[in-house]
C-alpha cells in the first residue's frame, strides 16, 4: 500500500485496485473504500468496480450509497432486472413503497421481467409471504436466536450469482427480522456471544459439495440425497430424545436441514461444540454424500472477531431464493408457525452435561454389556461417582481450604471443564491420597471433557504424595498467583506437600462454618453471578444505545407512546426531568 506521502500522484487504475486488494486482505474496509473510487475515476470500465463498491455498500445503514451505485450500473445495463432487483428491495426495506412501485414500472418496461409486474399490481410475492407471520412470530424469532451482541450479517448476492455474508455492526432488532421474514433481506446471527457462551446449538445437515454438483442437474438425485439429510437430521434428533433433549429441524431452503437446540440458559461454547461432536459420532448410518457441520466451531472467540453465523430461520435463501421452513418428524413444512414457537422446549446444563458423562463414564468401574444403553433404558449408571458427594468429604474440603493451588486446579475443572496434562497430575498425587481419594479424583475428571477413561482412578494411590516443589514446577501459572509457601512446622523429617495439612487433629471443627455444605455449589453460583454481573454491563451499554435512538425517534415523532406488538411503549419524563421508558404489556 501506498504511503502517505505517494499519494499526490496520480496513478494507473490497476494500481488502485491493487492497493484496494491489500486494504481489503488488512481488514481496512475505509481504505478499501478509498482505493475503489479512486481507481473508478481511471478507468472507462467501471461496472466491475461499481459491482466491488455495491458488495459493501448494500451492508451500509445508510443505503444512499448503494442506490446511487445501482443507479449508475443501470445506466451501464439498462434491461439488467438483477440491478433493479436490488435497488427495488432497498427502497421496500426502507418502506419507501412509493419510489419502489415507480422503479418497479419503469423496470418492468425495460426488461418485461414479471417480478416488477406484481410488485406495482400490488402482487408482490414477498407482501403476500409477509402475512404468514404475525408479531408472535417476529417476537418468538428475536428471543430464541439471540447471539452476538451489536452485530449480525447481512446475506449479499451478487448480479453474477455470487453471494456471501457481511457484518453489520448494530443491534439486531424487531425491524430487520420483520425485513428477513418479508423477503427483503436475509440475516445471519453470530452465535458467540461476548463471554464465549450461546443460545442455542445448531447442527448443519447439506449435501455434500462433490455430491451437489452431481444432483443440481439431476432431479431424482437431488430428491435422493434430500431425503438421505432428512433422514440424517432425524436419526440427530432421535438420538437426542433418548436424553431428553429436544431437537426442532428446519429446512434450509437449499440444500440440506439445520437442527437447532434451544438452551434453557446461555452455555460455554466449549461444552455445546464437546457435545455437538459427540452426537456426530453417535448417530448411526452416516453417509460421504451427507455432510454434517457444527455450530459453534470455535471454543472462544477474539474479543475483535465475530465468530460463525447461521442464517436465521423462515428467511429467503439467496441462492435459490427459496424459503426455509420448519418441519415435522415426518419432513412435513410447519404451517402453524406461531404455535410451533411459543411450544419450542430448552435444553438445560444439566441435560447437556449428562449426555456427554453418559458415553464417557459408562464404562470406567465395570462392563455394562456389549449392548450399550440409552439412560431411559436402564436405572442408572453404575459409576462409584454417583454415590459421592466431595461437598461432604470432610477431608477434601479442608484440603482445598488450606491449599489455594489444589482449590485453584478443582476450580479450574468446575468452571472451565477441563484440566492440563500437569493439572491433571497434581490433583491425582495430592487428592488421591485422601481416604476417599478415587472418588474425589474421579468425580472431579468427570466435570473435564478433555480427559479420557483411562486416566481415571481405579484404586487408591500407593506411594508418597507429590511435593510442593514439583507442584510449583509443574503448574507455575497457578502458584506465582497464589499464596503457595506454607509452613509445615509440624512436619520434621517429611517433606512439603499439601496432603500433610490433613495430620492435624480434628479437620472439621477448623473448617470456616459454611464451607462444608454446598460448596461446590457456592463456586458454581458464584461464577454464574459473575457472569450476570458482566452481561448486566454489557447488556447496560446496548440498551443506551437504544434510548438514544428511541429518544430521537420520540422528539421527531412529536408523541410519547407507540402501540407494538405486545403492548404500548411510552416515553416518561419524571419531576426532575429524567426520562425512562416504559412497555405496558
Amino acid at each position: 500500500m501506498p504511503q502517505s506521502n505517494d499519494l499526490g500522484f496520480q496513478k494507473s487504475c490497476e494500481e488502485y485496485l491493487k492497493f484496494a486488494e491489500e486494504a481489503e486482505n488488512q481488514g481496512d474496509i475505509q481504505a478499501t473504500l478509498k482505493y475503489l473510487n479512486m481507481a473508478l475515476q481511471q478507468t472507462d470500465n467501471k461496472k466491475p468496480i461499481l459491482e466491488k463498491l455495491l458488495e459493501y455498500h448494500l451492508n451500509d445503514t445508510n443505503p444512499t450509497r448503494a442506490l446511487k451505485i445501482l443507479k449508475s450500473l443501470i445506466k451501464i445495463e439498462p434491461k439488467n432486472a438483477g440491478y433493479y432487483k436490488q435497488a427495488v428491495n432497498i427502497l421496500l426495506e426502507i418502506d419507501n413503497a412509493e419510489s419502489a412501485e415507480k422503479l418497479a414500472k419503469y423496470a418492468f418496461k425495460q426488461t418485461n421481467n414479471s417480478y416488477f409486474k406484481n410488485i406495482f399490481e400490488d402482487k408482490n410475492p414477498n407482501y403476500l409471504i409477509q402475512k404468514q407471520f404475525s408479531d408472535t412470530t417476529l417476537t418468538m424469532l428475536f428471543s430464541l436466536f439471540s447471539g452476538r451482541e451489536g452485530v449480525y450479517a447481512r446475506q449479499w448476492k451478487s448480479p453474477e450469482g455470487k453471494a456471501g455474508y457481511i457484518p453489520v455492526y448494530e443491534p439486531l432488532s424487531e425491524k430487520v427480522i420483520r425485513n428477513h421474514l418479508n423477503g427483503n433481506i436475509t440475516i445471519g446471527i453470530y452465535q458467540h456471544r461476548l463471554d464465549s457462551t450461546i443460545n442455542w446449538i445448531c447442527i448443519d445437515v447439506d449435501i455434500a459439495k462433490f455430491a451437489l454438483k452431481q444432483a443440481l442437474p439431476d432431479d431424482e438425485k437431488w430428491k435422493e440425497l434430500d431425503i438421505a439429510t432428512q433422514n440424517t437430521a432425524k436419526s440427530i434428533a432421535d438420538e437426542c430424545s433418548k436424553f431428553n433433549i429436544p431437537v426442532y429441524i428446519e429446512h434450509s431452503g437449499y440444500k440440506g436441514r439445520h437442527c437447532w437446540i434451544f438452551l434453557v440458559k446461555p452455555l460455554p461454547a466449549r461444552l455445546a461444540k464437546r457435545f455437538g461432536e459427540h452426537i456426530k459420532l453417535n448417530i448411526p448410518s452416516k453417509i460421504p454424500e451427507v455432510a454434517i457441520e457444527l455450530f459453534p466451531k470455535q471454543n472462544f472467540v477474539k474479543t475483535n472477531g465475530v465468530g460463525n453465523l447461521v442464517k436465521m430461520p423462515l428467511g429467503i435463501h439467496l441462492a435459490n431464493g427459496k424459503r426455509s421452513c420448519f418441519l415435522d418428524s415426518k419432513g412435513r413444512e410447519i404451517t402453524d408457525v406461531d404455535n410451533y414457537l411459543k411450544n419450542i422446549q430448552k435444553a438445560s446444563e444439566s441435560e447437556i452435561l449428562d449426555y456427554l458423562n453418559y458415553y464417557r463414564l459408562s464404562g470406567i468401574y465395570e462392563n455394562t454389556g456389549t449392548k450399550q444403553m440409552a439412560p431411559s433404558e436402564k436405572m442408572e449408571i453404575p459409576v462409584h461417582t454417583t454415590q459421592y458427594n466431595i461437598d461432604s468429604d470432610k477431608e477434601f474440603q479442608y484440603l482445598i481450604y488450606k491449599c489455594p493451588v489444589i482449590k485453584e486446579i478443582f476450580n479450574n475443572a468446575i468452571c472451565k471443564n477441563e484440566l492440563s496434562y500437569d493439572e491433571m497430575i497434581v490433583l491425582t498425587h495430592t487428592v488421591g491420597h485422601l481416604e476417599n481419594g478415587v472418588e474425589a479424583v474421579n468425580s472431579i475428571f468427570a466435570k473435564c471433557f478433555n480427559i479420557q477413561q483411562e486416566k481415571f482412578l481405579k484404586s487408591k494411590l500407593k506411594g508418597n504424595p507429590v511435593s510442593c516443589a514439583k507442584i510449583r514446577s509443574k503448574v507455575p501459572d497457578i502458584t506465582s498467583k497464589m499464596d503457595c509457601n506454607c509452613q509445615f512446622v509440624y512436619a520434621e523429617g517429611l517433606y512439603p506437600t499439601p496432603v500433610l495439612h490433613l495430620q492435624e487433629q480434628d479437620i472439621p471443627s477448623k473448617i470456616p462454618r459454611g464451607l462444608d455444605i454446598n460448596s461446590v455449589n457456592f463456586q458454581n453460583a458464584l461464577e454464574d453471578y459473575i457472569k450476570l454481573k458482566k452481561q448486566t454491563y454489557e447488556t447496560k451499554l446496548i440498551m443506551k444505545e437504544y434510548e438514544e435512538k428511541f429518544e430521537k425517534l420520540f422528539k421527531n415523532s412529536g408523541v410519547d407512546t407507540f402501540s407494538t406488538a405486545i403492548g404500548k411503549f411510552r416515553r416518561v419524563v419524571d419531576e426532575n426531568g429524567n426520562v425512562t421508558y416504559k412497555l405496558d404489556v
